[in-house]
């Protein structure tokens, strides 16, 4: 039965108090004869679960001293010690085994990354590589599996190289597969996680091992497929190091080259074209690398594999030939750029062209309806009468001349 949560329950009280690590006021609660397993509404947890799950030790350990059920379980199937191990509370696990807890209890629910783990395999996906080790001097079974991964296989998905090789040190089987048909190596390869790829090829794993039929488009793949699928660069030039087949295909008839090309990793293209891998290969639906780069618009991809065909009919290297094509296209860029610069001078010599004869249309304008007497010639007993227009004053190189001299012109304003 739940407890209430309200302040007037004591058993509220106490799943509280073991969620706060609050020893005191858990005591005082034992000893007013509130019940040690009482469970919250919530998820179905005990104070003694919550203690673990926070990392209480202290807390836990009184728990336990006054008989809280060791292997009760919340409403996802875990127990103290599961929760203890997953978070990473390593006294808190010792305290656990040393009260007898079951090693092997698995979540049952498993809303977290899969059911029936264990606190080996809890452990190992979060890299705690001390609860691990504390589990295998307990005996913990090193090959039981939750959703069909073993402690090892997870540890290399999540790149924890040191828990993984410490799970190695104990004799776990590197070729183990998942329920999808992945081994360790796979999985590393598959997350990019260099490192941990090293370990394992360090450690004999089969580098042409490959995974099962899920997903459709990928099955039979090797690892080093799945890395140039994902653009993993460095973890592919590692594999390739260790002599993996780099013309090695999975179901659909896809080479690694091919798989990189379709999702556009330039890098890892330019790498596996660079080992010699085969640009004219084709899937189980006869198309190349450079058809599906096309078909994809990979524009970056089709370059480096055009480039490729090309190196090879020239007889130079891919670099020689990228280096090539990269000088001819800035060669380019650049007297593209001078074109450009070219028109845009032209076009402002032209556009204060236009100006300046706005300007004099503007002039010859205002001229046309205001006439202007020169002050220097009215009424002159030599000179007629002079009349100038505006518009021609914003010429200083004009000089009018009437018959009997020259034309003074008045100035406005």
């Amino acid at each position: 039965m739940g407890c209430a949560s309200s302040f007037l329950f004591p058993e509220y009280e106490l799943i509280e108090a073991g969620k706060r690590g609050d020893t005191n006021k858990v005591s005082s609660l034992l000893k007013a004869g509130t019940n040690v397993n009482c469970r919250d509404q919530e998820g179905d947890n005990t104070a003694l679960i919550w203690a673990a799950y926070k990392g209480h030790k202290a807390t836990a350990q009184l728990l336990l001293e006054h008989k809280a059920n060791i292997e009760a379980k919340d409403n996802t199937g875990y127990t103290a010690l599961l929760q203890a191990a997953e978070k990473g509370h390593k006294a808190t696990v010792q305290l656990l085994l040393e009260h007898k807890a079951n090693i092997e209890a698995k979540n049952e629910a498993g809303y977290r990354l899969g059911w029936g783990r264990t606190a080996l395999f809890s452990a190992a996906t979060n890299g705690h590589k001390g609860i691990v080790q504390l589990l295998l001097e307990h005996k913990a079974d090193i090959e039981a599996k939750s959703g069909g991964s073993t402690a090892l296989i997870r540890a290399a998905r999540e790149g924890h190289k040191a828990t993984a090789q410490l799970l190695l040190e104990h004799k776990a089987d590197i070729e183990a597969k998942d329920d999808e048909g992945w081994t360790t190596l796979y999985r590393a390869a598959f997350r990019g996680h260099k490192d941990t790829v090293q370990l394992l090829l360090e450690h004999k794993a089969d580098i042409e091992a490959k995974n099962g039929s899920w997903p459709s488009d990928d099955g039979g793949s090797t690892a080093l497929i799945r890395a140039a699928r994902e653009g993993h660069k460095a973890t592919a030039q590692l594999l390739l190091e260790h002599k993996a087949d780099i013309e090695a295909k999975n179901d659909g008839g896809s080479t690694a080259l091919i798989r990189a090309a379709r999702k556009g990793h330039k890098a890892t293209a330019q790498l596996l074209l660079e080992h010699k891998a085969d640009i004219e290969a084709k899937d189980k639906f006869g198309k190349t690398a450079l058809q599906h780069a096309i078909d994809g618009n990979k524009s970056e991809v089709v370059k480096v594999l055009e480039a490729a065909a090309a190196a090879k009919k020239e007889g130079i290297s891919l670099g020689a030939c990228m280096a090539k094509r990269e000088a001819e296209e800035e060669a380019k860029r650049q007297r593209e750029a001078a074109e450009a610069e070219a028109k845009r001078q032209a076009e402002a010599k032209r556009q204060r062209e236009r100006e300046r004869e706005r300007e004099r249309e503007r002039g010859a304008a205002a001229a046309r309806e205001r006439w202007v007497e020169d002050p220097h010639t009215y009424n002159s007993p030599y000179n007629p009468i002079v009349w100038g227009r505006v518009g021609e004053l914003y010429d200083p190189h004009s000089q009018w001349y009437d018959q009997t001299g020259p034309v003074s012109w008045a100035r406005f304003n």
